[in-house]
């Protein structure tokens, strides 16, 4: 367990609104008549990819983890990468969920060390794995508010108690999770402007972010690499324009008037567009397994 407590209650109010089932409780996987169903196997959750990528990497422990733990500086979207798919098994693996969730935790238990400012972590410390989940299901709101339709607090909250259920699959306890969506909002809001930071992986994430033609990603052929990296600047451009405030200025970022432009043109079309895509182009292999699989 890390020595310093990295995600704690901003009051005892807070203390009162945070879930206290233990982690031997057992949650029903989700079915096709859920939110998550719907929206966790989208494509578009990618286009703010970026933004995904700074809210782990700022957090210390998760930086230390990646640094420590992969071939982050190699391949530096590998982490994110990698996090999306994980996830989406939470959601569409029905009755094999748990074993993904098991799967996953057991992968991170070897994940501990001392990160950047002296300070112990471990990836299995609850508060620290939960705010690597906390930010894919951040993402995902924020996603549906910008590329589909503004979510409502009735959706916000059935969508939050959701991926509840998929968190609870991993059994490491929900003494750290917010009850409800709007105490999960005010978690979120303290993490970003109280805990995150330019740590080391956030620092190197922002140089190949901004400079995409700098560091070929290992599975791209480095020619191909050079002829695609200019078309980073849409992703970097929604992700600048998405990041929370409290992120932009520790980061240096703040959107052009170019990129605001780019993302809102980007959010119309895609809003348009999207609806008139055959399902099976709008959504990831685990989602389109998952509906096969009920289709017969």
């Amino acid at each position: 367990m890390c020595e310093t407590v990295l995600i704690v209650p901003s009051s005892r109010s807070e203390v009162s609104s945070m879930h206290g089932a233990s982690s031997g409780e057992v949650a029903e996987p989700l079915g096709p008549d859920s939110l998550a169903w719907r929206y966790c196997g989208d494509w578009r959750v990618l286009l703010l990819l970026g933004r995904v990528g700074y809210l782990q990497l700022m957090y210390p422990p998760l930086s230390a983890g990646v640094i420590d733990h992969s071939a982050f500086y190699a391949e530096p979207w590998d982490r994110v990468l990698r996090s999306l798919p994980a996830i989406a098994g939470l959601v569409y693996d029905g009755p094999a969920a748990a074993r993904t969730a098991h799967r996953v935790r057991d992968l991170h238990a070897p994940v501990e060390g001392i990160d950047h400012r002296g300070v112990p972590y471990r990836a299995l410390d609850p508060r620290v794995f939960f705010w690597a989940f906390a930010t894919i299901t951040e993402n995902v709101i924020t996603v549906i508010d910008a590329f589909d339709h503004r979510m409502g607090p009735a959706e916000r909250e059935a969508f939050y108690q959701e991926m509840v259920r998929c968190w609870r699959q991993f059994g490491l306890g929900t003494r750290e999770v917010p009850a409800d969506y709007p105490a999960f909002r005010r978690y979120f809001d303290r993490m970003c402007e109280e805990e995150l930071e330019l740590t080391p992986a956030a620092r190197r994430f922002r140089d190949v972010f901004n400079r995409p033609g700098i560091s070929a990603q290992p599975w791209v052929p480095a020619r191909l690499w050079r002829l695609v990296a200019p078309l980073a600047a849409l992703p970097r451009a929604l992700s600048v324009v998405a990041l929370p405030p409290a992120l932009r200025r520790v980061l240096g970022h703040q959107p052009t008037a170019v990129q605001k432009s780019v993302f809102w043109v980007t959010r119309t079309l895609v809003r348009l567009g999207w609806p008139l895509l055959p399902r099976g182009w709008r959504y990831m292999e685990r989602a389109r397994v998952a509906f096969s699989r009920l289709d017969g």
